[in-house]
């Protein structure tokens, strides 16, 4: 341990710090490595001590000398006393504090905790997690006040699945009234200031945000499903009118299974009505080929994703579905391949350099779609494909695919989700995980080799799930010896599991189900 630490007591603080970039995915690593020299301990400060943690109640006390300097963000976890008069004691001794997050108090955060927070001038963003609701809190004040001081970011997250896990516990429908009051408080209070809205759909003011303006705005995101009852097209078109700065927009909303695809801004209108906006990120779940969404000006579009929300494999596949995912629209909702190619020959996209695309293969208009791709995109530099069968009874060919995929010149990072037909997605049970998994690694293989013929291609990377979550697991590939392939694992970042999820026989398989799978990666390509 000595040798170790006179060793690092010799590194560069840029090395020292790149080193700690690494650790900081691997919990307690870092914390580890900074008590082992004093020169470690300052050096990583700032690092481990930017994010903490408190009580709603105020029980941790005054946080210690050392560590305030460091603290910019802070969540508060727990429900609050009723005057929470205890509440936010260490605001006051965090001087550089700039963000504030709200977690795990279901019965909610009451309009005095956040005026307490929104009263320091140095709070420039507030974010609820999906389990900080409005649930039993006075309705907040009708009538908005502008914030005292500037607010730049608001995010109200709700479950993926909230909709749908209705199994037990009170209808989470019951309180959306609450919640649109409050959130329309909020959000109105800060329409001079906000750069970053991230909003639920069902309760996002969005009405009453066409009669301000949003001189600051620059990302708005939708989140959530989509209802008859939600706000028009419009309406939308009305509020990015009034948004002179926005450069993405984000609507990752789910659809009931009753309730086709739902154009944003409207199905083609003349485009003398449509807003006049140059978006460089643009993110649209279960696209409606006919939006007049693409026909806006996308000529400095550089992020353009077409995705599915909840992700598709939740409802297409495994032994596991239950009754509540079927009212999702996911496998129905998602465009065919020859809608896909229609959106894309709409818009103008010489800057895209990342591209998602979730569709069913639908026959030829498949290639016509890759081939478009492959030829139309000069400056695409990462591609992830989920590509689904419309035949569930059907064969992948892979090896065409990656034949059509081979022409691609400028891309560097592949991520495929190939719907095969051998696998039986996250709610399979071990007897056919184990199968697919001893199956798999030829096929792996394989498409990679083929791939090695695209002249910048460095990382391909292929969906799995287990524990919980769905992870992109691939190679950075090495031009010369193939055996020097480095394998990494990466979250998908999209994805959320069901709630009741754990309880399932899938979820309890889980752990058994990793070791399998790591071990099925093991050693070079061939």
């Amino acid at each position: 341990m000595t040798t170790h630490a006179s060793t690092l007591q010799r590194l560069p603080d840029d090395i020292l710090w790149m080193l700690a970039e690494d650790l900081l995915c691997i919990p307690g690593t870092l914390c580890s490595l900074a008590s082992t020299t004093r020169r470690l301990r300052p050096l990583y400060a700032p690092i481990l001590f930017s994010r903490c943690s408190s009580t709603s109640t105020g029980a941790l006390g005054i946080p210690p000398v050392y560590i305030r300097p460091f603290v910019k963000y802070i969540a508060f976890y727990g429900d609050y006393e009723e005057g929470h008069s205890m509440f936010g004691q260490e605001l006051r001794y965090l001087p550089h504090l700039q963000e504030i997050q709200f977690c795990r108090c279901p019965k909610g955060v009451p309009s005095g905790v956040l005026q307490k927070c929104l009263a320091l001038a140095r709070i420039s963003s507030v974010s609820f997690a999906d389990d900080a609701t409005f649930m039993q809190v006075p309705p907040y004040p009708d009538t908005y006040t502008p914030c005292l001081h500037p607010v730049l970011k608001l995010a109200y997250n709700v479950p993926t699945w909230r909709d749908a896990d209705q199994t037990d516990g009170p209808d989470p429908h019951a309180n959306l009234p609450l919640e649109a009051a409050c959130l329309a408080s909020i959000t109105l209070s800060m329409s001079s200031s906000a750069e970053s809205l991230h909003l639920p759909m069902a309760t996002a003011p969005l009405v009453r945000m066409t009669q301000v303006d949003w001189p600051s705005l620059k990302e708005l995101s939708l989140h959530g499903t989509i209802s008859p009852s939600t706000a028009s097209a419009s309406a939308l078109i009305t509020l990015l009118r009034r948004t002179p700065k926005l450069h993405a927009l984000t609507i990752r909303a789910n659809r009931s299974s009753d309730l086709g695809p739902t154009a944003i801004l409207g199905r083609l209108p003349p485009r003398a009505n449509l807003p006049k906006i140059s978006l460089t990120s643009l993110t649209i779940s279960f696209p409606d080929p006919d939006d007049a969404i693409f026909d806006t000006d996308t000529a400095s579009l550089v992020h353009l994703a077409l995705c599915d929300m909840p992700r598709t494999y939740h409802t297409v596949n495994g032994d596991g579905l239950w009754g509540h995912s079927t009212r999702y629209a996911s496998g129905r909702g998602i465009p065919s391949a020859t809608g896909v190619l229609r959106i894309l020959r709409r818009m103008d996209l010489p800057r895209v350099r990342t591209l998602e695309l979730v569709y069913v293969a639908d026959g030829p208009e498949d290639d016509e779609l890759l081939f478009y791709i492959a030829g139309n995109l000069p400056s695409l530099s990462l591609l992830e494909l989920h590509r689904y069968r419309l035949d569930r009874e059907s064969c992948v060919d892979y090896r065409h695919i990656c034949g059509l995929l081979a022409a691609l010149s400028t891309v560097r990072s592949l991520r495929l989700n190939l719907d095969f037909e051998d696998d039986d997605g996250p709610y399979c049970c071990l007897m056919l995980f184990k199968k697919w998994y001893l199956k798999f690694p030829g096929i792996r293989s394989e498409i990679i080799q083929s791939l090695r013929t695209c002249p910048r291609l460095q990382h391909v990377a292929f969906l799995h799930w287990f524990d919980l979550e769905a992870v992109w697991a691939g190679y950075t590939l090495s031009r010369g010896d193939s055996s020097m392939s480095r394998f990494s694992v990466t979250a998908d970042t999209k994805d959320q599991y069901p709630k009741d999820f754990e309880t399932r026989p899938a979820g309890r398989r889980t752990r058994c189900m990793r070791t399998i799978w790591l071990a099925s990666y093991r050693g070079p390509f061939t």
